[in-house]
């Protein structure tokens, strides 16, 4: 049972809307400025880059080769965008469905902390504990699919909140929502959402076998297995390719449960996510503990069904991934938004609305007083340091390329010199091997050459006659690079340039696939 409700806006709303406006500030700014260098940015980007460019709408490959290991369900909405600006935007297009579920997942954390707590003290804690720390904003417009996927992961928990809290027996059209967002998780990232989910409805159905409240938290059994289905076809159209069940199934999903010398990928213990959450997110974590600790919040969690879903919820997610081995800190975020939710519901509980004699509108304000500085001065040393190194300095140089060679693309060859995203920068449709693009330049079939600084050093004499269009000098990327364009010295001399090549033209071979 809930406590008696606490009194209309404890805090000035003018306030509460200033921290919202800094948090999407935060969300809007903090990876400026923008580019595809780190992150594994370039493969997700390549994703609706290559369904534009070459119309693989179902099954993409990375820009270095091999089949692109995720669904492509933000490549749809990224390359819907690029034509709706009109052909032209890239960088926006690429980053837009991240923001936008960002500000979706702000926005239902502002009502239902509301909601939950009974004024907006709520709204704060639960936009407050999302925003104000030095994880989420940088999640907010990165070229990754972690922030779409926690936002249909989200509003599935939501669903079985608002089931509980209102004691209502499910709708059709709840369970359509259902199945609808556990399909767009699926096609985003594969079948994790079932891990971030199914833990904490197993654990809910069992700690309340014995209470008489609503236990309304599955939608039924169609609705979770048809999105599966559903993907199952995705992965069989995927298999028509030979490369794609060792590089997606074998690799990328199985891969992750892998330990010891044959692991495919870098292995954790548990504790890396917990810690990392704790450390991430202060001094909100800080806060929620305090509030768990206290008695009275703990005995209403063994009454109140919605405090209990969110203890589950959040912790059912949580442990599930701690227990997979292979660990990369970006994949924890859908546990964030319960645990929001968490702290504006346990705050609720608190006796007297006071934690150790404390009330809790001041703590609301205290504590963003607190976090905005960490959480902005944070992002601000960021952005400062990548401006000073020059982080955009490959996105400078492609655009220099792509504006000399004009509409001769099919006159141009990229290397690939470790950076995936050069192929876009340049606006080329994948990389060409370094054998294949010196013979294309020997056989004079391309004018434009892109490659790395240690690949010219090794082959400089035999790409002469060559102008050197433009070159980079950023110790801090993988690599350095050279823009080429061929100097036909004859018909600088006034001699007629040669119209065609003698003898058999050179055909490239088709590039191996990787093994």
């Amino acid at each position: 049972m809930n406590p008696p409700a606490p009194d209309d806006d404890d805090i000035l709303p003018g306030f509460v809307v200033t921290i919202l406006v800094i948090i999407i500030a935060l969300f809007a700014v903090r990876n400026l400025p923008w580019h595809l260098d780190d992150d594994e940015q370039a493969k997700q980007a390549f994703v609706s880059y290559q369904m534009i460019e070459e119309g693989k709408w179902l099954v993409q490959d990375k820009p270095a080769g091999g089949v692109a290991s995720k669904p492509p369900f933000q490549g749809w909405l990224s390359a819907a965008a690029y034509l709706g600006f009109g052909a032209r935007g890239w960088e926006l297009a690429w980053r837009l469905p991240a923001f936008v579920a960002a500000l979706l997942i702000l926005r239902a954390l502002w009502r239902s902390g509301e909601t939950l707590y009974g004024n907006n003290v709520g709204s704060l804690f639960a936009i407050g504990m999302f925003g104000l720390n030095s994880y989420v904003p940088r999640l907010a417009t990165l070229v990754r699919t972690d922030m779409l996927l926690t936002a249909f992961i989200f509003f599935t928990g939501m669903l079985i909140l608002e089931k509980l809290r209102t004691g209502k027996p499910w709708t059709r059209k709840e369970q359509i929502y259902t199945g609808l967002l556990l399909l767009g998780s699926t096609l985003t990232k594969g079948p994790i959402a079932y891990g971030f989910l199914l833990p904490g409805i197993v654990a809910f159905l069992f700690v309340t076998r014995k209470r008489s409240g609503p236990r309304h938290v599955w939608a039924g059994w169609i609705w979770w297995l048809l999105p599966m289905i559903i993907f199952g076809g995705w992965l069989a159209i995927g298999l028509q390719q030979p490369a794609f069940k060792e590089q997606v199934i074998d690799k990328e999903f199985l891969g992750r449960f892998t330990v010891g010398e044959g692991a495919r990928h870098h292995n954790f213990p548990p504790g890396f996510y917990t810690l990392g959450l704790l450390g991430r997110t202060l001094p909100w974590t800080l806060l929620l503990i305090l509030i768990l600790c206290v008695k009275q919040v703990r005995e209403a969690a063994k009454q109140d069904a919605v405090l209990t879903w969110l203890l589950c919820w959040t912790f059912g997610g949580l442990i599930f991934m701690e227990c997979v081995p292979s660990k990369r800190f970006d994949r924890i975020l859908p546990v964030v938004p319960p645990m929001c939710l968490l702290l504006a519901a346990a705050a609720r509980q608190l006796p007297k609305y006071r934690l150790y004699q404390q009330p809790i509108s001041r703590i609301a304000i205290l504590v963003p007083l607190v976090a905005v500085p960490i959480a902005a001065g944070y992002a601000g040393w960021r952005i400062f340091t990548s401006f000073r190194e020059d982080d955009r300095a490959l996105v400078h140089f492609g655009q220099q390329a792509r504006e000399a060679i004009g509409t001769q693309l099919d006159r141009a060859a990229v290397v690939n010199g470790k950076d995936e995203g050069m192929v876009m920068y340049v606006g080329v449709t994948g990389f060409t091997r370094l054998e294949d693009a010196m013979g294309m330049w020997r056989f004079k079939h391309i004018d434009w050459l892109v490659l790395g600084e240690k690949d010219f050093d090794k082959n400089q004499a035999a790409l002469e006659p060559f102008d050197l269009v433009a070159s980079t000098t950023t110790p801090q990327k993988s690599n350095n690079y050279k823009f080429l364009h061929r100097v036909n010295r004859e018909t600088e001399r006034g001699k007629p340039a040669p119209v065609k090549v003698e003898g058999t033209p050179f055909v490239p071979p088709i590039p191996a696939q990787p093994k």
